[in-house]
């Protein structure tokens, strides 16, 4: 399914605002439910430094958020009414014949939540104990003794040591690629599966058999209601889970033939699908996604103004921050400069790691940006500045010529670039700190000259280097596997 991410559209005046805490992005897909790895992780080298071990850290939670969602049977890891669960990144979904229970954006401190039974009025009522961000779907009048099966097994197993006495331990699980339970309602067939990293659930309605029989109940969220997008959104104290317009489609030859269709409110907590004219004699599929949402904010007033979406799914988020200490990472601008700065964040496709978070700005304000990606991944910023000393780079336009220009910067960080050095000159043996960002892997590092000076890495953004025999006066290079950057300025060689 096409990639859809939203985020609120926030340009008020600066100081005029109730107190906001936080910007509140909209972003796609499943985080990955509680991934449980099939081989150890790999013992980091002993020398790693600490900073460059957290962008190693931070590259494999990228590569994570693109995982398959793995679905494991509950052989008594969790509450026995569970028939399987899925979970990676602290994300859990416990699934049963008629009803599953989501918790987005919760890491359990000790075990997997316990499932309390309620007495209810109607049939009984499943609730995770843990925190408001619940959400249970029950399938209304569905087929509570449904058969589950797994389907597409994996390669990966999961082992639960728990304690000293092995009779407690779960070893050698198996996870599979799909979850089926057959005949949850009269001839149709409900999968669970992941499409990217993203959870998602198909209803397969048998040739004859009636989609409106599908209900679903959603309890444990605050509110739940249909979009002008036609998107179902269940609100929650933490944030939101959302399900865009599913997609419904049926089968002819190696194609696909799209069906009108959408949800539909019977009242505050229920849902069903409306459905335009289909073949009743072929099999139809009704496919709606998962989405989740996340906080990304800092201490102050944090205002989002655009949003772009690149071929892999990486939402490319900016906006301007008050805020001192804005979630950084891979920084080009590290710290704020001004009262307020443009930030710039890339978040991977299921929305649950920063690939990139910075600042960008200078020492006045900095505000009302939008942001365009070409099929590269680099990202387009444009915006306003009242800053004497924006950072520019191979710039038309050198300096401010107003009270306030309008500016547009291109962003490649997953490059190597200097942003500064200190100090700006100095004799052979002085050593230089050059500061920038994608400098983990750095091959060499030369003044102006084609002898390689010695350096060493500190971390992705810092790297320190002596000024050797042969430098002259000119611009500082870095060389990585994947490109070289120079210098904004040039360092000074004095005798």
């Amino acid at each position: 399914m096409a990639t859809v991410l939203q985020v609120p559209m926030l340009c008020p005046s600066r100081r005029s605002l109730p107190a906001l805490l936080a910007l509140l992005v909209f972003v796609f897909a499943n985080p990955p439910l509680l991934w449980a790895a099939p081989t150890p992780a790999a013992v980091p080298p002993p020398k790693t430094p600490a900073p460059l071990q957290a962008t190693l850290e931070l590259q494999a939670n990228q590569n994570y958020g693109r995982l398959p969602v793995s679905f494991e049977p509950n052989v008594g890891q969790t509450d026995e009414r569970v028939k399987f669960l899925a979970r990676a990144g602290g994300h859990r979904v416990f699934l049963m014949p008629a009803e599953a229970v989501f918790v987005p954006g919760s890491r359990p401190k000790r075990n997997l939540p316990k499932l309390d039974a309620r007495p209810q009025s109607g049939p009984t009522q499943l609730e995770a104990s843990g925190p408001a961000s619940v959400v249970r779907m029950e399938l209304v009048g569905a087929n509570r003794d449904a058969l589950m099966e797994g389907l597409s097994p994996l390669p990966g197993k999961v082992n639960y040591l728990k304690g000293n006495n092995p009779k407690q331990w779960r070893t050698n699980i198996g996870t599979y690629g799909r979850v089926r339970v057959q005949a949850v309602y009269r001839g149709i067939d409900l999968v669970y599966h992941s499409d990217n990293g993203r959870l998602e659930y198909d209803f397969v309605v048998a040739p004859g058999a009636n989609p409106g029989r599908i209900r679903l109940r959603f309890g444990g969220g605050q509110k739940v209601l249909i979009d002008k997008d036609g998107a179902l959104v269940v609100k929650t104290q933490v944030g939101e889970v959302r399900q865009p317009r599913p997609v419904v489609y049926q089968r002819f030859g190696a194609g696909r033939r799209v069906v009108p269709g959408q949800y539909v409110q019977s009242n505050d907590k229920t849902v069903g699908f409306q459905l335009g004219r289909y073949d009743r004699t072929r099999p139809l599929v009704i496919d709606p996604t998962l989405a989740y949402s996340t906080y990304l904010g800092g201490n102050d007033y944090d205002f989002g103004t655009s949003i772009a979406v690149d071929g892999a799914g990486n939402a490319y988020v900016t906006g301007y921050t008050y805020s001192t200490n804005f979630p950084a990472a891979n920084a080009l601008q590290p710290t704020i400069k001004g009262t307020n700065d443009v930030f710039v964040s890339k978040l991977n496709a299921s929305g649950n790691a920063l690939v990139y978070s910075t600042y960008l700005g200078g020492s006045d304000d900095d505000d009302y940006t939008g942001i365009a990606v070409d099929e590269a991944g680099n990202a387009y910023v444009e915006g306003n500045t009242a800053s004497t000393n924006f950072p520019t780079a191979n710039a038309l336009q050198l300096t401010n010529k107003g009270k306030s220009d309008v500016f547009v910067s291109k962003i490649d960080i997953s490059k190597p670039n200097i942003t500064g050095f200190s100090p700006t000159s100095g004799a052979i043996g002085t050593a230089v700190t050059v500061t920038g960002v994608g400098f983990a892997n750095a091959t060499r590092v030369d003044f102006a000259n084609q002898t390689p000076a010695p350096f060493t890495i500190v971390s992705d953004n810092e790297i320190v280097a002596t000024v050797n025999a042969g430098s002259k006066t000119g611009k500082i290079v870095v060389l990585v596997p994947n490109g070289r950057t120079s210098s904004p300025t040039k360092f000074t060689v004095t005798p």
